[in-house]
């Protein structure tokens, strides 16, 4: 054997039971030319997916979305920036392992960008890094646009006998144009709503495009560019729109080019008539909430080994005239996963995504291909609740062992209280046994702090007290 000399010299410092372990490491860390267990080995990042067993491509609906399913990052209201630390297997005797995650990510337009990268240190002895940008696009949504040109139709081609105008109330708050910020809408009559969005054919009556932002009054605001031209709208009041009848404005400019709320009269509709588009519209209103997104994460992996750590190994490497050593101790690659994503209405969403799609070759001297995983998941939200329940499959396209050394399972749990302050999570893979907490403020109207923690109990390694991930998220 190759190492005899310095797993003999090394096995002598150390009891049975250590030295079994360093037995494995050596294994598992020394190149050589037979195939062994491949480099990048994915055993999850992230804290909040973590405490889920792992089980979130098709959640995927904050930062830790390009390392599940990058499609998912079109989901993200506002920019996030987040920083875990991780130690798996605490406690077990003279092994320190560290995992670092850092990430940041903003919506764009129709769509969502993000970086990060990853770091796994290996007692000193082997580091692997990550690094990879990240879009994120909605491809398709299903459209009530059919419905609003409906009620159009019906109102130009109605008697004008029958026609009468009356002026709109808009309570409190009337839109009028913010300078360079657009049109200011408010809505201040559901302060205790989750989630009120702006809909209206200036968006294809989208409920997730223009989510609106409560401030400290209770009442929520968005502002919104808009050309000049006739525009209805309706507010989305989780999942119901309000009022009963659309807004109608007008965007004109002056003649400095300073642009103008112009708010004309509303004919008011028989009975007959406003029930009969009120249920058309609200029904097919119910299906633009089926979105469907694509995303894209490119990286850049790299890995190395810190031969100098060892003086016996390296002893050895030379007088062996090993080549591995001798090609030098990092190498890198250029991978990308590919990910699609779907909302099948409020309560349901999957997610397929691919990762490592080239197989990259991160050998110093001997192939060393990183091994690419094909991973799909289902998601339930449960109505009446801020709870969630996640199943993923996952299968690592590798060489070596047997089907079940290849596949994996995921099921994961969610859910918040006291509007969304405190969080806990339960999940497992057929490796692992998870849980995880977190607990969620509002420091202003636009600064969010989250912080998470997970435990992971290994069902293969004994001796410890479990893997532990705490980290931070910032939305602003």
């Amino acid at each position: 054997m190759r190492y005899e000399y310095l797993i003999n010299k090394i096995m002598n410092r150390f009891s049975k039971d250590m030295r079994r372990f360093i037995l494995l490491l050596l294994v598992l860390l020394l190149p050589t030319p037979y195939t062994l267990y491949p480099a990048f080995n994915d055993n999850g990042w992230g804290v909040r997916p973590a405490g889920m067993g792992g089980a979130f491509c098709a959640i995927a609906d904050d930062i830790n979305a390009p390392l599940y399913n990058p499609a998912g990052l079109v989901q993200i209201k506002k920019k996030e920036a987040t920083f875990m630390y991780a130690r798996p297997y605490l406690g077990l005797e003279n092994v320190t392992l560290g995992k670092m995650f850092l990430g940041y990510a903003q919506p764009v337009n129709n769509g969502a960008i993000g970086i990060n990268c990853t770091n796994f240190d290996g007692t000193e002895l082997y580091r692997e890094n990550s690094f990879s940008i990240s879009y994120a696009k909605e491809i398709y949504h299903v459209s009530a646009g059919d419905a609003v040109n409906s009620v159009k139709k019906a109102t130009e081609n109605a008697e004008s006998d029958k026609i009468i105008l009356e002026e709109q109330d808009f309570g409190k708050f009337k839109p009028y144009y913010h300078g360079t910020k657009g049109v200011k809408f408010v809505y201040d009559k559901a302060p205790d709503a989750d989630k009120v969005s702006l809909v209206g054919d200036f968006n294809d009556w989208n409920p997730e495009k223009d989510t609106m932002e409560r401030n400290s009054s209770g009442a929520w605001v968005l502002y919104k560019p808009l050309k000049e031209g006739r525009y209805e709208y309706r507010f989305n009041v989780d999942g119901e729109l309000k009022p009963e009848e659309n807004y109608v404005i007008a965007i004109n400019s002056d003649k400095k080019g300073n642009k103008n709320v112009k708010i004309p009269m509303r004919r008011k509709k028989t009975v007959e008539e406003y029930t009969e588009i009120k249920e058309e519209i609200e029904e097919k209103a119910e299906t633009v909430k089926s979105n469907f997104y694509a995303g894209v994460n490119i990286k850049y992996l790299t890995h190395k080994y810190f031969w100098s750590k060892s003086e016996v190994f390296e002893q050895a490497a030379v007088y062996y005239n090993d080549p591995v050593v001798a090609s030098g101790n990092s190498a890198g690659a250029v991978t990308a996963d590919l990910g699609i994503f779907a909302r099948l209405g409020e309560k349901l969403s999957v997610g397929l995504v691919g990762k490592n799609i080239n197989k990259p070759d991160v050998g110093l001297y001997y192939e060393d291909k990183v091994p690419s995983e094909l991973r799909a998941g289902l998601a339930y939200r449960i109505p009446g609740c801020e709870g969630i329940l996640g199943l993923d499959y996952s299968q690592r396209q590798q060489d070596w062992g047997k089907s079940s050394d290849k596949m994996n399972v995921h099921f994961g749990a969610e859910t918040w209280f006291s509007e969304h302050t405190y969080g806990i999570r339960l999940g497992a893979n057929k490796d692992e046994l998870t849980s995880g907490v977190s607990f969620c403020r509002d420091f202003s109207e636009k600064v969010v702090l989250q912080i998470d923690y997970a435990i992971i109990w290994s069902l293969n390694i004994s001796d410890n007290s479990g893997s532990h991930r705490i980290g931070t998220t910032v939305r602003f």
